[in-house]
Parts: structure tokens; sequence; C-alpha cells
């Protein structure tokens, strides 16, 4: 919530100190907190998504859960793609409008750890699924000609 600046006659008023609390009182609370749990979010939600595939392709034909985990494995990794990019693109536009004084500095830190945290996040699963296509593309042409 933004709150408005006083008046000149106010400002004269007022010492230095609380002028300077007045103009942080003027920008926007920093979202850093927010944003660092939903890039926690996703990547638990990511890693969840993993342990969920890895049993459902161990122990699928014994248990009988097909559906179960035919619908369980692609929400999951759906919500928590939801959250890695909501959390990147919160921390794309809180950290200019930190830089630019419209947003409280004091949660820069904690914006920029969460969306590092995404972005590797991010790399690791395109390399994941770079890797699983070129292991399926192997094997299709090792049984093909094999």
């Amino acid at each position: 919530m933004a709150y408005a600046v006083p008046s000149e006659d106010i400002r004269a008023a007022l010492s230095d100190p609380q002028l300077a609390r007045l103009r942080e009182a003027s920008v926007t609370p920093h979202r850093g907190a927010a944003i660092s749990l939903l890039a926690v979010a996703g990547i638990g939600g990511r890693l969840l998504a993993g342990i969920e595939l890895l049993a459902a392709l161990t122990i699928l034909d014994y248990t009988g859960f097909d559906e179960l985990f035919f619908y369980l494995v692609p929400l999951t990794f759906l919500a928590a793609t939801a959250a890695s990019v909501i959390a990147w693109v919160m921390a794309d536009a809180d950290l200019p409008a930190m830089r630019a004084g419209k947003m409280d500095p004091a949660g820069r830190g904690q914006t920029r750890r969460a969306k590092l945290l995404v972005v590797i996040e991010a790399g690791v699963w395109g390399a994941a699924v770079l890797i699983a296509v070129v292991w399926w593309v192997v094997s299709l042409f090792h049984d093909a000609f094999g």
C-alpha cells in the first residue's frame, strides 16, 4: 500500500528521521517472502512429481493404481511449473521496481535468490527433458536398427 507524501508545511515541522520514515512508507512493500515461497513450492512440487513418476514406473504393474498416477504426476508437475513461472514473473517485475525506488529495497536479496532458484530449477528440468528425449530417440533407433 502506498502512502501520500506530506505537503511542504508538514515537511518543515518534521525532523529528518521522521521525514525519512515517511519516504520509506511511500514505497510499495516488497514481496520477497511470497516469491521465495512460490520458488520453493515449485522446486518441491517438481521433486514430488519426479518421485511420483519413479514410483509409477517401478510399482505400477503391481499395485493397480494406474489411473491415480496417470492424473497425479501431470497435475503435480503442472502446479509446480505454475508456481515457478509465477515466482519468475513476480521477481522480474519487482527487481526493476526496487531499483527505481518504487518498491521497498529490503527484499531485493530475497527476491534475487528466489529468481536464481527458479532459473536453476528451469535449467535442471530443461536438461532432464533433453536427456530423456535423446534417450528415447536413441532407444528408437537401437530398436529399429539394432
